[in-house]
């Protein structure tokens, strides 16, 4: 998952103070989308650390279950 480019790149108007949504119509688009992109990341690291933690969880089950003459 891509982050979105910054729209300050290559713009002509950029100066400071610029950043601020109500006077650049694409900082404002771009916080949008930057905001959009970090609920998916954050989302998609949630569901990784339950598989994560799930797994753990099942290894050490496992391990316990393990006959104790086995090698």
């Amino acid at each position: 998952m891509a982050r979105p480019p910054s729209p300050c790149y290559l713009c002509p108007l950029h100066r400071p103070g610029c950043h601020d949504p109500e006077t650049c119509k694409d900082w404002k688009e771009y916080q949008a989308q930057q905001d959009a992109s970090n609920k998916k990341r954050k989302a998609i690291l949630q569901v990784e650390s339950l598989l994560t933690s799930y797994k753990k969880e099942r290894y050490r089950f496992a391990r316990n279950r393990r006959p104790s003459n086995a090698k």
